[in-house]
């Protein structure tokens, strides 16, 4: 398989997205590609089943979010990579992944920022201890934003920004050296007011055995307008058992790589 994607990559003109199995071949084919110097993203194995409680499958939504949000914004030569049941369903693209600007020269309106951020999809907690996370305490701000390895802290001074920094996550401790700015990656899709309130709608009356009804269990399942990533040219790296997929998948199979 290595070998057959890598004569493929010596082709001028290769396709933008490439179907595999798994997140163990995705990691296989992005060794490759990564080794031709091509800017390479890879998306996680993501199996959940329509209606499922998403919050078992937080991580891999996080990533999708992150991993989708960077490839949009990269400009150089690409290439996505996908196990296959990640994108038999729409997912997020380039409109929904819009980020959000923070920038320590700008003035600062707390009840507007809370607003936007409940629009971007975070979750408001006590203590932040996961990505999508949120705490406010008077002019504290710690958010881990979804597109960073750190969490960071925010202090104001009135309509000011004082200071941006990272902390550490387990001792809740700044990290000496500041930002200038930073940017927050929405969690699914940044909504605007309007079709905020028509997606808290949906949330409410969805069908579903979930105690909570909130963007963080079933969100993805209440967004109507995502984008079908199989509509993008791609290959599949070997042919696929149809009998594993619910969804027909034989269109799949007549693309494999050479």
């Amino acid at each position: 398989m290595q070998a057959s994607f890598y004569e493929y990559l010596q082709n001028p003109k290769i396709c933008e997205l490439f179907l595999c199995k798994d997140e163990k071949q995705a990691d296989l084919l992005a060794q490759v590609s990564r080794f031709k110097g091509l800017k390479t993203f890879v998306l996680p194995d993501f199996r959940a089943q329509f209606g499922d409680d998403l919050r078992a499958f937080s991580k891999e939504l996080f990533d999708l979010c992150k991993i989708l949000n960077a490839y949009h914004k990269e400009e150089e030569k690409k290439i996505l990579i996908s196990p296959l049941n990640t994108v038999l369903k729409k997912l997020p693209s380039k409109k929904h992944l819009q980020n959000y600007h923070i920038d320590k020269k700008q003035n600062f309106d707390l009840k507007c920022f809370e607003d936007e951020i409940s629009r971007l999809g975070y979750e408001f907690v006590d203590i932040v201890q996961d990505k999508g996370e949120i705490s406010i305490r008077a002019d504290i701000i710690d958010i881990f934003c979804i597109n960073e390895e750190n969490p960071i802290r925010i202090l104001l001074f009135g309509e000011e920004i004082e200071s941006i920094r990272y902390f550490d996550l387990q001792s809740q401790k700044s990290i000496p050296n500041e930002l200038e700015h930073f940017e927050i990656c929405p969690f699914l899709k940044y909504f605007d007011k309007e079709n905020y309130e028509i997606f808290k709608d949906k949330l409410e009356d969805f069908q579903s055995d979930t105690l909570i009804h909130d963007i963080n269990s079933l969100g993805f399942w209440c967004i109507d307008d995502f984008f079908d990533y199989l509509e993008l040219d791609f290959l599949a790296c070997e042919k696929f058992d149809i009998n594993e997929y619910e969804k027909d998948i034989s269109f799949v199979n007549a693309k494999i790589l050479p």
